[in-house]
Order: structure tokens, then sequence, then C-alpha cells
């Protein structure tokens, strides 16, 4: 359709070559892997010192659901509940990022386990994945 100006009228949305130019140069978010922070680079425990043994409740035999609720939030909070529900995956001395996923995951290993009864930690004390401490129940 003509313009008052007298040029083609481009409908909204309509495939142009400079759109495909430029959503070539940028793609879309799910097309790419977002690293999570933690890994990218290397994490400070010292700013994380407060979580250790804050929880409300200790972990027992008996208050397991509602201490994981507190565990969820806490790391939640601090952005590294993905090294208990799986979705930052374990990473191997091989891995370019291991030393900050180890460091990372030892952080949230003892969080996990200063906020756990004695005899609780000590039936966790095989476990070296943070996600298995969580996710076992006493």
């Amino acid at each position: 359709m003509p313009t008052p100006s007298g040029s083609e009228h481009t409908p909204l949305g309509a495939n142009t070559e400079s759109q495909s130019t430029l959503s070539s140069q940028n793609p879309k978010p799910e097309d790419t892997v977002a690293e999570h922070w933690s890994l990218s680079s290397k994490i400070e425990p010292s700013k994380y010192l407060t979580l250790f043994a804050r929880l409300p409740n200790k972990l027992t035999a008996s208050n397991f659901i509602s201490w994981m609720f507190a565990v969820e939030a806490t790391l939640d909070t601090i952005d590294l509940l993905g090294y208990i529900n799986g979705s930052i995956t374990a990473h191997f001395p091989q891995h370019a990022r291991y030393e900050n996923w180890r460091t990372a995951n030892a952080l949230v290993r003892s969080i996990l386990i200063t906020n756990m009864s004695e005899e609780a930690a000590v039936q966790m004390s095989h476990l070296w994945n943070a996600g298995e401490e969580s996710c076992q129940q006493v």
C-alpha cells in the first residue's frame, strides 16, 4: 500500500532483510545457554557466613519437610538453589569451571550441614554433592 510520501509501507511484523540480519546477530534467549553466575567467577564464601546454623530448626529425624522449605527459601534468596534442585549440574576436575563449581558446592554443603543435627550430619558425611545431601531423608 503506498503511503502519502509515495513509498511502499511494510506491514508491522513483516520479514525484511534488515530484520532477519538483526535477529541472526542477536539470538533469542532460548537459543543460548546462560552460565550461572557462580560458575563464571569464584564465589566469596565470607559473604554468606550469616547463613551458617541460622535456620529456625536444625534437620532432625522428624522435621525434614519444614527444614527443606527453609533451606530452599534460603538458597533461592542467594540464587544457589540450583545446586540442590539439579539445575546446576555437578562438574568434574576436567571441566574448565570446576574450581568455581567446587567452591560454590562446598558453600551450599556447609550451609546444609551446619543446619543439621549432629545425627543427620553424620548420615550425610559420605555425600560430596550438595544436591545429594538435600535429597536424603534422615
